[in-house]
């Protein structure tokens, strides 16, 4: 996974199904951050590259921290 500014944010280990919408459980290298599959943040799924690009909504992203 990576922001639209070409960022990597880190990889998708789960989806979870909580409700109204799934919920990306994304490993980053100081932990989990957790990344509401809605159209204001998820950009583009790539199934073929494997590659979801996201818009992060602020405060999403810990900025220190991917």
């Amino acid at each position: 996974m990576e922001t639209a500014e070409g960022r990597l944010v880190g990889t998708i280990t789960d989806v979870l199904q909580p409700g109204a919408n799934d919920v990306y459980v994304v490993k980053t290298d100081s932990g989990e951050v957790l990344i509401p599959v809605i159209a204001d943040v998820v950009q583009r799924i790539d199934p073929l590259s494997g590659l979801v690009v996201i818009t992060p909504l602020a405060g999403m992203l810990d900025e220190s921290g991917y």
